[in-house]
């Protein structure tokens, strides 16, 4: 029995891990909800709630939200539209345009700046290039039955810069 149990498991992780990744859309709009927390861990400082527009084409990236923050202090919650358009379309390392208004009736800011904790929109075939392996399964309250792909960040950093992962660490 401990033998056909031993044959059975490496049959189904010989089978697992040589599924292929999915193709990722290029094209793509999804709803997002962020929480930010403060620095102590305990507190949730602001949430972010929009909608992301990406696009491989374009080399874009565009968030329009709300943020609604009293940076978990007894102040009254203020609620502010952004807009932020990250290009990586001149620069590879990408330009952020960004608008902000701290409330409704405000006329808000414009401001550019670099990009920071985000990375180009990636091609089609991303999770298969940078190596991903499949993860299992999960069950998603929405969407049902869902497919898991772990990687790691730098794995895609490298890969859209053309280096190993090795090379991007240094």
């Amino acid at each position: 029995a401990f033998h056909m149990y031993l044959s059975f498991s490496i049959l189904v992780s010989t089978v697992l891990s040589q599924m292929i990744a999915p193709l990722f859309p290029e094209e793509y709009t999804a709803n997002v909800i962020q929480k930010k927390w403060n620095a102590n861990g305990a507190n949730v400082n602001h949430t972010y709630s929009g909608i992301w527009y990406s696009s491989y084409k374009q080399q874009k990236i565009r968030f329009d939200g709300l943020v609604a923050s009293n940076n978990h202090t007894n102040a009254p919650v203020s609620v502010g539209p952004q807009i932020s358009i990250l290009d990586f379309s001149q620069n590879p390392a990408g330009v952020n345009y960004y608008y902000d208004r701290s409330t409704i009736a405000d006329k808000g800011q414009c401001f550019t700046g670099p990009v920071t904790g985000f990375f180009a929109p990636p091609k089609a075939t991303f999770l298969r290039d940078i190596g991903a392996v499949f993860a299992g399964w999960d069950e998603d309250k929405r969407y049902g039955l869902c497919q898991k792909w772990s990687f790691y960040l730098i794995q895609l950093e490298a890969h859209q810069k053309g280096m190993t992962v090795h090379e991007c660490i240094k």
